[in-house]
């Protein structure tokens, strides 16, 4: 079967998700089986996730840029930085001061930022590509009588048409 890798990862998080139910050997071997088949695609994408976050240039860019964002935020009674929503409390007539001091720091690190970028683009793109895997199929018949819908949308995937 050809699917994209972003498929397979979803479909194998699905795979690992499925909750334990009735299912006899020949649907649990197609289960099983798939599982093995994914991980491997699953646990070289995570690998390629962290080589994008990793580098130590981009570490220091991060760090400098929040203690930027710190400096400016309006602080709270213990003096920290108030933080709300995931985003740091700045005041309007600051901004433009941030702004313009994270563009000073995007340019220091503008080779460090231009090689995570073609990275990344280098990333989604391999999630998109279509890769050939080897499924496990099992008879219909195999499929439990009783299911939810969200189970029966990720068990139905490997199951051979009704006869």
């Amino acid at each position: 079967m050809r699917i994209s890798r972003k498929e397979a990862v979803e479909f194998y998080t699905k795979l690992t998700n499925l909750k334990s139910g009735e299912y006899n050997k020949f649907l649990l071997y197609a289960i099983m089986k798939n599982k093995i088949e994914l991980k491997k695609i699953y646990e070289d994408l995570i690998a390629e996730e962290r080589k994008l976050s990793t580098s130590p240039e981009l570490e220091k860019f991060e760090q400098e840029r929040i203690e930027i964002v710190s400096a400016f935020a309006r602080k709270d009674e213990t003096g920290g930085p108030i933080i709300e929503n995931g985003r740091y409390d700045i005041p309007e007539e600051m901004i433009s001061d941030v702004q313009k001091k994270i563009a000073e720091l995007q340019e220091k690190y503008k080779d460090a930022l231009g090689k995570n970028r073609k990275d990344v683009e280098t990333y989604e793109k391999s999630l998109l590509e279509e890769i050939e895997i080897q499924e496990t199929r099992t008879a219909f018949k195999n499929l439990p009588e009783n299911m939810t819908p969200e189970i029966f949308e990720i068990l139905i995937k490997l199951a051979d048409e009704p006869e």
